[in-house]
């Protein structure tokens, strides 16, 4: 009812509605623009291929080949929650109620004809690897409904597509593939199908382990780290990273590709020539606005091929931030030399020195092999020579690299943005944790990962959340450091006991630590800030490592951190916590990875601090024969089984279990052939 006169004015009638606007869930769910715009919105707007990920209606979150976004069933409409595999059109509209609203956006269809579903079997999960060795990947995913499937793989230098079968129409999904190469990338996707039809999953590229290398991880820190709360090794401290990266490059013999935001380190930029001056084949990629001296030098003295991300067609709009070197994996002839250097720190004197960072070095064919393609990508080819018409920064880079890996027995998780919903996985590694999340960060902006937190923070009162950020957050406006300190307007109440850093130079770390003393730990550490422009516009690299050992290491230096800060409360460790009782004082079987598994496990266990017998692990098929035994030795805390017997012969696919000596608990391990 209008009780108040008014003119109107008619604008139009029976126009013609407009074409929707072709979009993807990553472009939804990011329609606020760094210029502080958002386009789109209001807009008749479509995303193909989308499936249900969680939620319950109205309120649903979907999910495309580039990420996840909102999709809002209004009561109005009588909508049910689409199944599997459909195309979705509507209004693209912004719910955000708190501070900065920058997120919230949502597609809102209108009637029953906006959700176009497809034939098929619904996939309930994607498939993803659950064992990796040189020759075998096993996957794992799931139907609603039982289904026949098809895997569809080729090596990535291939162009033949290869296809493995099971007939069998199931739910749970489980397939082995056989005879791969190592160290190989693979692109993929499944077939299923039932009496609806035939669906797909989404491509996705895999990798098999390594072959000829060691897998050995080297971390340092290169300022001081707590070593009482090593176990069992005290990590290294007080490292100059050029100075190690330096020794590594000294020996590089056939190619070296380095890809920095910011090289100025003389020393490091000399090393690099020399490689140039004895025959190695060098490639060098830096952020545009960072052409530093040491850059203009290795192209015009050392005559280095340089680009940066305003090569080709590439706008540099976003930064390219990575700080990663690849050393001598383009001769593809032997593994044992292949070497990833990844930090947080670049490659200048305060990376090194000055600042707070961490590095790594890993001996491993088949992550160089990921990191190549990615550095190939930006390149526009495997070339020494650049191509400008395929060249691939920021926003126009794909989600083209493996995600997985084992290095020598190490489950790692690897993902570059902007492409690769690093996000995402941050968020997923933050509510998979259960005692605690430890963490140094330089730049702390991300709502989402803001979220994540607080959620698990106050989901436990004994839940250990304790970060250091950097001074400088304190100029920032958009860091969430305030809030987590329970500082003015929505902060948190109870506040996180979090701290600024009293460090001289930067807190230049980006690592997370979850449940360092769990049982199952993960570090995550790289070049990625928790920013909207690390996940969206940046090129950045993240590893999450699922390491004891890498946990523990991360944990010194973050006490160190923590402490010096002004910190005082007691961690989480894996053995006798600072300033409590001491760790159990009784064996216990932890568990076993990765399981399921196809060739070899690796069982994990705890060992009494003072207890130097060596029982036996006794393991067991369903029926409770007894098929191997495994001595454990002095000192340690894992043992590997091959899947063979007491005779060596390889053991049939089923369940197995594990026992330690007589002590009670028993582990369950699915071996898959």
């Amino acid at each position: 009812e209008i009780s108040t006169p008014m003119t109107i004015d008619v604008i139009g009638k029976a126009q013609i509605i407009p074409s929707p606007l072709l979009l993807t869930c990553d472009q939804v769910a990011h329609s606020f623009a760094q210029d502080f715009t958002e386009a789109n919105e209001s807009r008749l707007i479509r995303i193909n291929q989308v499936r249900v990920v969680a939620g319950t209606s109205p309120a649903l979150t979907i999910s495309d080949q580039t990420g996840q976004c909102l999709l809002y069933l209004d009561v109005d409409t009588n909508l049910p929650v689409p199944q599997g595999t459909f195309d979705v059109i509507g209004i693209l509209k912004q719910y955000d109620a708190t501070a900065p609203y920058t997120d919230g956006y949502e597609i809102l269809p209108r009637f029953a004809g906006d959700l176009i579903l497809q034939a098929g079997p619904v996939f309930v999960s994607e498939p993803q690897e659950v064992a990796i060795t040189a020759r075998t990947v096993d996957f794992y995913w799931q139907t609603a409904a039982a289904a026949s499937a098809s895997f569809k793989y080729k090596s990535r230098f291939s162009w033949k597509w290869q296809s493995y079968g099971d007939s069998s129409a199931v739910q749970e999904h489980r397939l082995s593939l056989t005879d791969l190469s190592p160290a190989t990338l693979y692109d993929a996707y499944v077939v299923c199908s039932d009496a609806t039809g035939s669906s797909s999953s989404r491509r996705f590229v895999f990798c098999t382990a390594s072959a000829r290398s060691s897998g050995t991880i080297q971390v340092w820190f290169n300022q001081s780290v707590d070593p009482s709360l090593a176990h069992p090794d005290a990590a290294d401290g007080s490292v100059d990273l050029a100075a190690e990266l330096i020794k590594r490059i000294d020996q590089v013999r056939y190619s070296l590709d380095v890809c920095f935001y910011n090289l100025s380190h003389s020393e490091l930029t000399e090393a690099i020539g020399r490689a140039k001056n004895r025959g190695v084949s060098v490639r060098l990629i830096h952020e545009a606005d960072y052409t530093t001296a040491s850059v203009n030098r290795l192209e015009q003295v050392y005559h280095i091929p340089v680009i940066n991300d305003r090569f080709g067609q590439n706008s540099g709009n976003g930064l390219m931030h990575n700080k990663f070197v690849i050393m001598d994996h383009r001769d593809h002839n032997s593994g044992s030399d292949d070497y990833l250097w990844v930090a947080s720190a670049n490659g200048t004197l305060s990376g090194s020195v000055l600042n707070a960072e961490n590095g790594l070095c890993i001996q491993d064919e088949a992550l160089c092999a990921a990191y190549t393609a990615e550095f190939d990508e930006m390149w526009g080819d495997g070339d020494e020579i650049a191509d400008a018409t395929r060249s691939r920064f920021g926003e126009r880079k794909t989600n083209n690299t493996p995600h997985r890996f084992n290095v020598n027995s190490v489950w790692i998780e690897q993902y570059m943005s902007p492409s690769d919903q690093t996000e995402a996985a941050i968020v997923q590694s933050i509510r998979s944790a259960q005692q605690s999340l430890y963490f140094c960060i330089f730049s702390f902006t991300s709502t989402p990962i803001l979220h994540a937190m607080e959620e698990r923070f106050h989901r436990s009162s004994d839940f250990g959340l304790a970060g250091v950020f950097d001074e400088e957050a304190t100029g920032d406006r958009n860091s969430v450091y305030p809030l987590m300190a329970g500082i003015g307007a929505s902060a948190w109440s109870p506040p996180a006991d979090v701290w600024l850093d009293r460090w001289p130079g930067d807190l230049h770390h980006k690592y997370l630590i979850v449940d360092a003393g769990g049982e199952n730990p993960k570090v995550i550490t790289g070049s990625h800030n928790w920013s909207y422009s690390a996940d969206h516009s940046n090129d950045e690299n993240t590893l999450i490592f699922h390491s004891r050992t890498l946990a523990n290491l991360y944990l010194q230096e973050f006490s160190a951190r923590y402490q010096e800060a002004g910190g005082q409360a007691t961690l989480h460790t894996a053995v006798a916590t600072k300033g409590m009782a001491s760790a159990p004082a009784t064996w216990r079987l932890i568990g076993n990875y990765p399981n399921p598994f196809n060739s070899s496990t690796r069982i994990v266990y705890h060992r009494p601090e003072q207890d130097r017998s060596i029982p036996t692990a006794f393991l067991y098929d369903v029926a409770g024969r007894l098929v191997r035994t495994l001595e454990l030795g002095r000192q340690g805390e894992e043992v590997d089984w091959d899947g063979t017997d007491a005779q060596g012969r390889f053991v049939a696919s089923g369940v197995y279990m594990v026992r330690l000596g007589n002590h009670p608990g028993v582990v369950k391990m699915l071996l898959m052939r």
